[in-house]
């Protein structure tokens, strides 16, 4: 039944996030909900308890990689469902392959548009600003500011990532 909910919100989000690099929040609010759902039906309250904190757990620890800027929250929202659904161990799978592929995909990219140099001292600047600044964090990456040239969907990764772990690694 998890696989069912699963497909149906990469598939929705996919759709978004390909349209406008967003994710839509009832898309990620139905898969809490069927994640909430389906753990109480496999195990009563316990599923109910283990599940919320299934959904908070990929939050608590992206939120830095948010906070900077490095990833979207629909993009946090839609690890939080996986985890909600299959649990962090699942979870874990699944995003070593999304950062292994994400980085693949990033590399391949900036040197077809011949800017890899340019993005990493972008992201030397960034740092040595961090340090700079002792700390204080500002956003490597801002639409407003940045557009949406580099930007990546990160949501048909994170699909081909779940469903290679589906398959080859569950």
């Amino acid at each position: 039944m998890g696989e069912i909910v699963m497909v149906n919100v990469l598939i929705f989000a996919g759709l978004s996030d390909l349209m406008d690099y967003k994710i839509r929040n009832p898309i990620i609010v139905f898969g809490w909900i069927s994640a909430i759902c389906l753990r109480m039906w496999q195990t009563g309250i316990y599923g109910f308890a283990k599940g919320i904190i299934c959904i908070i757990i990929p939050v608590i620890i992206c939120w830095p990689l948010f906070i900077t800027g490095g990833i979207g929250a629909g993009d946090i929202k839609l690890l939080s469902v996986i985890s909600g659904i299959y649990g962090v161990k699942f979870l874990g799978k699944v995003s070593v392959l999304l950062l292994i592929f994400a980085g693949a995909i990033s590399l391949l990219y900036l040197i077809k548009k011949k800017v890899l140099i340019q993005r990493v001292k972008k992201f030397l600047f960034y740092l040595t600003d961090i340090v700079h600044n002792r700390g204080e964090v500002q956003k490597y990456y801002q639409r407003g500011r940045d557009g949406t040239e580099f930007a990546i969907p990160l949501t048909p990764i994170t699909a081909a990532a779940y469903f290679m772990v589906m398959i080859l690694f569950r």
